[in-house]
């Protein structure tokens, strides 16, 4: 990687006041309301995996949900869910092994349509093009330092792609105990199509040295704002910074929830019992998305602060979280604040969110069902 954009202390901090008066406790977070307009039941398909990840596509005005995943045979199976149609479509699967796998143990995908499916192996210093028919098209080298490649957590992910090149989230092989973790990882990478090789990256925010939280929040979360614009999205931050290529300039605006600011960063590597309880008791800012002008992310929460006192199996036990979706107008910087039910999926599509993935239920037939909740955004 030829440079690292080190510019974080010009950080332009949007400071974001509360937009709503309420007589409620400051604790309190004042929801707007999502019209619940209809529910929806989908038929699984055959051989659809239990163990996903997701992420969605738009054309033409419809968007559809990808989900993806590696079978008992370790080929990668695409799914891709039409909500018009309310079905799946014929999944697409591409080899593990052969001319055409992508040999790998692991894998990710981003789906920018039919003929444009790029292929991150885990264990691989490249990535691969594939089209409708799961043949390579292209591969392209990492070409980075100290073995940088994609990497994900979570079930959701995302690139934001240009002309140029893609904007990916990253790692390299340097160990979480290491005291120099985020100065030393690049979470964000930008890869240049015509250079064949990783070029700009994206550090973590300066505040982070000397800091530690379960490594499952490091991961970097990317997708696609505007014009130039690419969003970066941290679990662990109150904050969505913003990415344009243009000028390479990186900027950040406030996009929280009231009722907490910041998080209870630790001193030292947690191991698996304090991550366990530190997931638990923590938010989880698990997604961002821009959709017909604004901006919506999805926090998963403490809903009372008071189950703070609570261990990790209680707050499991008692189903003390709660999940919140922010909207955010990056123009004016108003927020809204809507509660969500525990789901999965959150697809937007004209003027509604799916929102779904977690009930499902079984017919006499054995065929299994999928719901969805389907909520009006006008």
């Amino acid at each position: 990687m030829n440079k690292v954009f080190k510019s974080y202390f010009l950080l332009i901090i949007i400071a974001i006041g509360f937009f709503s008066c309420s007589s409620r406790h400051s604790d309190e977070i004042d929801f707007s309301e999502l019209e619940l307009i209809d529910s929806l039941e989908i038929m699984m398909p055959l051989g659809f995996l239990q163990m996903s990840k997701w992420q969605t596509y738009s054309e033409n005005g419809k968007t559809y949900l990808i989900e993806y995943g590696l079978n008992r045979n370790g080929d990668l199976l695409i799914f891709k869910l039409d909500f018009n149609k309310g079905k799946y479509l014929e999944p697409l699967e591409i080899p593990n092994q052969g001319p055409d796998g992508f040999n790998s143990f692991g894998v990710s995908i981003s789906y920018q349509g039919a003929d444009s499916i790029y292929v991150f192996p885990a264990s691989k210093e490249e990535f691969i093009l594939y089209d409708s028919f799961g043949k390579k098209k292209r591969e392209y080298p990492y070409n980075g330092e100290d073995r940088l490649r994609f990497y994900t957590s979570g079930v959701y992910s995302d690139i934001s792609k240009s002309k140029e090149g893609l904007l990916i989230p990253t790692i390299n092989d340097t160990r979480y105990d290491d005291p120099q973790y985020f100065e030393k990882v690049v979470p964000a990478t930008f890869y240049d199509f015509e250079k064949q090789k990783f070029d700009i990256g994206i550090p973590y925010p300066d505040y982070l040295q000397g800091k530690y939280f379960p490594s499952n929040l490091t991961a970097a979360q990317v997708t696609y704002l505007k014009d130039d614009i690419s969003i970066i999205n941290y679990s662990f931050s109150d904050s969505l910074y913003l990415y344009n290529s243009n000028d390479n300039s990186i900027s950040s605006i406030y996009c929280g929830i009231p009722n907490e600011r910041g998080l209870n960063y630790l001193n030292s590597v947690p191991d698996r019992a304090k991550s366990l309880n530190y997931n638990a008791k923590e938010k989880n800012f698990e997604f961002s998305k821009y959709y017909n002008g604004k901006i919506y992310r999805l926090v998963s929460h403490l809903s009372e602060k008071r189950d703070r006192e609570l261990n990790a199996y209680e707050i499991i036990a008692k189903n003390a979280r709660g999940v919140t979706l922010i909207e955010l107008d990056p123009d004016t910087k108003r927020i809204k604040y809507y509660k969500m039910p525990i789901a999965r999926y959150f697809v937007f599509q004209g003027d509604k969110l799916f929102v779904g993935g977690v009930s499902m239920r079984e017919d006499e037939n054995q065929d299994v069902f999928k719901k969805f909740y389907i909520y009006s955004l006008k």
